[in-house]
């Protein structure tokens, strides 16, 4: 819902500020950190963020508007630029000659600063005492700057709203004792800013019968930078912390009705997003695209079809790739974090027919919202389908999915994974509803009790931000999550309580299903049509082809080409004798891959999800199976150790 403002606008104000609004008006805080992705984006008005800021909390010819948010004088600050104020020319002058006489009031040898047990920051930092000439130009630096503020908050004459820019080049985060004088006395006088409600705040009786007290902003765009003092909350330092995301869908598709794609840019530039979508839906579908964008980035998509005359799905599609690839780069080049664009769904790859049919059950249970729990874990070995089901199942939804890999985005430095988890789970909220992938999930987001080790404790903390992030209302019931691993023994306990629906993902038991997998394979993947494919039964035997995932299958038919092209003939002319050739040669030990899918099998949330007649072992004869390979998998002096 809109700021209730009477400014005439319909445009939608970001959901921060009216987080900010709501919070300010209900007296929760008047210290507000704000954070987040969209720091440097504009909204669908194309304000920046400062000029929202103003809009609301300095512009005071807003007719109608609550006088609680109107303040005297906006001022922002940071190490570079000093003291700056905002509004029109004349304004800016007016005010910053008030706010000269505010901090003037007292002689400068007196405002030094101490502070005393359970009170309030006063006067100037460190005994420095203000140099002659303009006071404010003169104080740039954060030692002096500290007092100038000090004392102008200490009155409620003139009420003040305050931005700091650059947050944590005033309050960095490191070992206190390293941080030296300036930085310590900075954050201090914060926290006590931030923590004194009756005197800056406006809840003290000094503020009956006003319109309140001043208001404060610090701005950063990673909150992991900010002193840990000032970062924690409400509680411990009166900060409240605010996450400026990416746009809402209902601000893009606003921004793009009225700024991108009006009526005069579709005369002149070919617009085509694919034949299921008609002209009329063109915002819509591009509002839904566009997810975890910012609006500046739309607007380069906008000049992108100026350029070319033409905007197609397809340039739409390269264009939020380069974006999210760009944002996303991971150690080494890696993109830890993907969008999927699936062109196949459950029934074209071959898996086994009850499968299908509770997947596509559990589909519209989601789509009609009768799940109480909609998270997924695909468990089983290697080269067994979890990320091709995953892909295919994003078919089925229709959503946007997106392919996260928490290996990728682990760091040597501190914090950093954390940061990148956080950036992670922005950009999939501002596309919700969509589909989540989780790849490995037990390789980073290691296990807390025991299953596996987790020296740095980094899996440990991505976690505390992942699981309370799936149990919070704005995405459960509108995110679609699937996990997968080899091994769901070693996955956190409490995360195991979030993925309910345990799905083991088996290689291909029966002769017939290898068949139909082998089949789909040939003509999928060599492009042989069905007519000319014949499969030997022995080739999908037990004794030759038991255990195989649909990984060797695949490698089984490659090998099978490759015999034909190296006698010079066509592998269509004898599929049979290719493939007979190519089972006496290629053979895979597929021990681990038993152990893997015992362990699978035994991990299942439902016996409906096992194949027809399949037999489970019991967990200690799995656990013994599993120490075996795992044992000869290490070497001498591992297993010494061990």
């Amino acid at each position: 819902m809109a700021i209730s403002l009477a400014d005439s606008t319909p445009t939608p104000r970001p959901e921060w500020l009216q987080s900010v609004y709501r919070k300010y008006q209900t007296g929760e805080g008047h210290a507000f950190l704000l954070t987040g992705p969209g720091i440097h984006d504009v909204d669908a008005s194309s304000y920046s963020l400062h000029a929202n800021l103003y809009h609301i909390f300095g512009n005071q010819s807003i007719s109608g508007k609550p006088s609680q948010l109107d303040f005297d004088i906006v001022v922002r600050y940071d190490r570079f630029s000093g003291f700056r104020f905002m509004g029109p020319p004349d304004k800016r002058i007016k005010d910053r000659e008030t706010f000269k006489t505010l901090v003037e009031k007292q002689p400068a040898q007196q405002q030094n600063i101490s502070i005393p047990s359970g009170g309030v920051i006063r006067g100037n930092a460190g005994g420095a005492s203000a140099p002659k000439g303009d006071i404010l130009d003169m104080s740039k630096a954060p030692a002096m700057a500290v007092g100038l503020f000090n004392e102008a908050l200490q009155q409620n004459d003139v009420r003040l709203c305050i931005i700091f820019d650059e947050f944590q080049s005033l309050a960095p985060r490191g070992e206190w004792d390293s941080l030296g004088d300036m930085f310590t006395t900075f954050i201090l006088a914060l926290r006590n800013w931030g923590l004194d409600y009756e005197n800056i705040g406006g809840h003290g009786r000094k503020f009956r019968g006003t319109k309140g007290g001043h208001i404060l902003f610090g701005i950063c765009d990673d909150k992991t930078e900010i002193s840990t003092v000032l970062s924690k909350g409400r509680q411990q330092s009166g900060w409240l912390p605010i996450n400026v995301g990416f746009p809402t869908i209902i601000e893009r598709e606003c921004y793009i009705r009225e700024k991108v794609l009006t009526s005069e840019y579709i005369s002149r530039v070919d617009i085509d997003f694919g034949a299921v979508v008609e002209k009329h839906e063109y915002s819509s579908w591009l509002a839904g695209a566009t997810g975890g964008l910012t609006i500046r980035a739309i607007e380069d998509m906008r000049l992108t079809g100026d350029r070319h005359g033409s905007l197609t799905r397809d340039m739409v599609q390269k264009i939020i790739n380069e974006t999210i690839s760009e944002q996303f780069a991971g150690q080494g080049g890696s993109d830890y974090l993907r969008v999927i664009n699936p062109t196949l769904g459950l029934s074209d790859y071959g898996f086994p027919e009850y499968l299908v049919n509770y997947l596509e059950w559990f589909v519209r249970q989601f789509r009609a919202g009768k799940l109480r729990n909609s998270n997924i874990l695909l468990s089983g070995p290697p080269g067994t389908g979890k990320s091709v089901l995953a892909s295919s199942l994003a078919y089925e939804l229709g959503y946007k999915c997106v392919h996260w890999n928490p290996a990728l985005t682990q760091s040597k430095w501190v914090g950093d994974s954390e940061k990148q988890l956080q950036q992670v789970l922005d950009w999939v909220e501002a596309n919700l509803p969509c589909m989540m992938f989780i790849d490995e999930i037990d390789v980073a987001l290691t296990s807390r009790d025991g299953g596996s080790i987790d020296t740095s404790g980094v899996g440990s903390r991505m976690l505390s931000i992942l699981m309370p992030w799936l149990e919070s209302p704005q995405v459960k019931g509108k995110l679609f999550l699937v996990a997968a691993t080899n091994r769901p023994d070693n996955i956190d306990a409490a995360m195991k309580r979030r993925l309910q629906t345990v799905i083991p993902m088996l290689p291909p038991i029966e002769w017939s299903d290898r068949y139909n997998v082998l089949l789909n394979i040939l003509e999928r993947e060599r492009n042989i049509d069905a007519p000319y494919i014949e499969i030997p039964q022995d080739v999908v035997s037990d004794q030759m082809t038991k255990w195989y995932t649909h990984d060797n299958l695949s490698v089984l038919a490659e090998k099978a080409e490759a015999i034909a092209s190296r006698k010079g003939e066509e592998f269509a002319s004898d599929v049979a004798g290719f493939l007979t050739r190519a089972v006496q040669s290629y053979r895979v030990d597929t021990t681990r891959t038993e152990a893997l899918s015992q362990l699978a099998a035994s991990f299942a949330s439902d016996l409906d999800l096992l194949p027809p007649g399949f037999q489970v072992k019991k967990q200690n004869e799995v656990k013994q199976l599993l120490k075996e390979v795992d044992d000869d998998n290490i070497g001498p002096s591992e297993r010494s150790s061990r």
